[in-house]
């Protein structure tokens, strides 16, 4: 909202109905224009079908409306003032929403038991650095709710994510295989559906016996509050495709 109120300020020329004088600019706004309609309609089919919410990230494909309507001006219309003003006018957002959204983001740290925001994943990284892991295949079994596995990939440059609740996708094979680590919320002994001796979701085999278990405990971000934490498995030798 926010940011049309200030486009339609500064820029009222890119609501204007108009044809590029350039082909490939025209064929780009056309693309984009048809891709922001689609993302529009399916988001209200969604809605119609008796989806019970519709998030403000489930909205991403909105962040092309900023490029389509920037994409329209013309450089030698603009005011003077309009570019200049309309930066200033955003960066004052930014900080407005720094300040309102501080305290309900520490309320939600108070909360919280497992925010993924909050978990301290430096401390699990340590942790997994001690037991040997340094690269190779990270297999979530997890939610990202309850454990944000991705937010390890930072820290361990080389290493692939597979998620096992996501059966459709896996990342292509490392080109430097490593080792097979398997992580999940510390909240469970074991993830649901998996135990030992049962064989490893998305790998189709059991733990070997020379695997190193282990949890990496710590306190959550601004709270303090103690984490559930995470559970590891680490096959070093690799484990099927993971690796």
């Amino acid at each position: 909202m926010p940011f049309g109120v200030l486009a339609l300020a500064c820029f009222p020329g890119a609501f204007r109905r108009l044809a590029p004088a350039d082909p490939a600019r025209a064929s780009a706004l056309s693309l984009l224009g048809r891709t922001i309609v689609i993302g529009i309609g399916l988001a209200a089919v969604y809605a119609l079908a008796g989806a019970s919410y519709l998030r403000p990230h489930h909205l991403f494909f909105l962040v092309l409306v900023p490029v389509w309507l920037i994409g329209r001006l013309d450089r030698a219309g603009l005011r003077p003032w309009a570019a200049p003003g309309f930066a200033a006018a955003l960066f004052a957002c930014c900080l407005a929403a720094a300040v309102a959204f501080s305290p309900e983001t520490r309320r939600d740290a108070a909360a919280c038991g497992a925010c993924e925001e909050f978990q301290p994943i430096d401390g699990y990284a340590r942790a997994l650095r001690a037991a040997g892991f340094t690269h190779g295949t990270i297999l979530a079994l997890s939610r990202r709710q309850e454990l944000p596995a991705a937010a390890l990939l930072a820290r361990f440059p080389g290493t692939r994510l597979v998620a096992a609740d996501y059966t459709l996708y896996a990342p292509p094979p490392n080109p430097s295989p490593g080792a097979c680590l398997i992580v999940w919320s510390g909240a469970e002994e074991w993830p649901g559906g998996w135990g030992p001796g049962m064989a490893v979701p998305r790998i189709g085999a059991p733990l070997p016996p020379d695997a190193t278990l282990g949890q990496a405990t710590g306190r959550l971000h601004l709270s303090g509050r103690p984490t559930p934490g995470m559970r590891y498995a680490l096959v070093k030798d690799g484990l099927g495709d993971c690796r």
